[in-house]
This record gives C-alpha cells, sequence and structure tokens, in this order.
C-alpha cells in the first residue's frame, strides 16, 4: 500500500491501482486498501470502480474515509440518492471526527460559507481537544476561510 501511496504522489496511477488492487486481493478483509484504491481510482476518472471500491470498503469498516469517497463520487456523477444517503451516515454519525470533515466540504462545494465557517470553528474545537492539529491546519488550507 505505501509503495502504491507513493507511485501514486508521482503521477503513476495505473501503477498503483495495479498495486492497490493486488494488496486487496491479498487482505480481502483489510479495508485500508480498498479506500486508497477508490480514492487512486477517482483521481484516475475511474468513477464506477471507485465508488464499487468504497462501497467494499464500507462493508468491511465503516467510516468517514470511504464516506467522503461515495460522496465525491455522488458530487461528481450528480447522484443525488448516493449523495444524500452519504450525508445521512454524516448527521447520524456518533464521531464528528468522522463526519465534520464530511460537512464541511459539502458546505464549501455548495457555496454556503456561512455554514462553512461555522463547521470549521466544530472541527478546531473537535480535533484540537484530541490534540490533531495537523488535521485542523488541512481542513483550515481547503476551505481557506
Amino acid at each position: 500500500v505505501n509503495l502504491a501511496i507513493l507511485l501514486r504522489s508521482q503521477g503513476e496511477l495505473d501503477e498503483a491501482i495495479s498495486l492497490l488492487q493486488e494488496a486487496a486481493r491479498l487482505s480481502p478483509e483489510e479495508p485500508t486498501a480498498r479506500v486508497n484504491l477508490a480514492s487512486t481510482l477517482l483521481e484516475a476518472g475511474r468513477f464506477a470502480e471507485a465508488r464499487a471500491s468504497a462501497e467494499q470498503a464500507i462493508a468491511l469498516r465503516d467510516d468517514g474515509a470511504a464516506r467522503t469517497l461515495l460522496l465525491t463520487v455522488a458530487v461528481i456523477e450528480n447522484d443525488a440518492a448516493l449523495e444524500r444517503q452519504q450525508m445521512e451516515w454524516a448527521r447520524a454519525s456518533s464521531d464528528p471526527r468522522q463526519s465534520l470533515p464530511m460537512l464541511l466540504r459539502v458546505a464549501m462545494y455548495r457555496g454556503q460559507l456561512t455554514e462553512a465557517e461555522r463547521l470549521l470553528g466544530e472541527v478546531e474545537r473537535v480535533f484540537g481537544a484530541a490534540n490533531l492539529w495537523s488535521v485542523v491546519g488541512e481542513l483550515r488550507g481547503a476551505v481557506a476561510i
């Protein structure tokens, strides 16, 4: 998986995809390879495959990483039902570290800047309390409010 991430960062998407597919095959119970595969497929513009890989990852461990990838596919493909499903999951999540980044990104995508600013404050409170300031910095940089 690490080599695939390195290859992806160098733009070698096809090689990264091959390695991640092999990692998923070798560890069928581990969702990490599938999440990374979904992300790489998404970057390669292979949306249907990205969706399938994210759904497989969710079947193994339902978390914000795979849900965020599904939300991205939903927005790109204008799939309102899939988007609604991911947003319902985020709103119902008992762990704000899983849901807040997702809700923040959607607010930004929708141009809801007041809501994005409110959510960013929540991100700072939740992630700061857990001493995860690198996440706060990453999301703040993505939002640039």
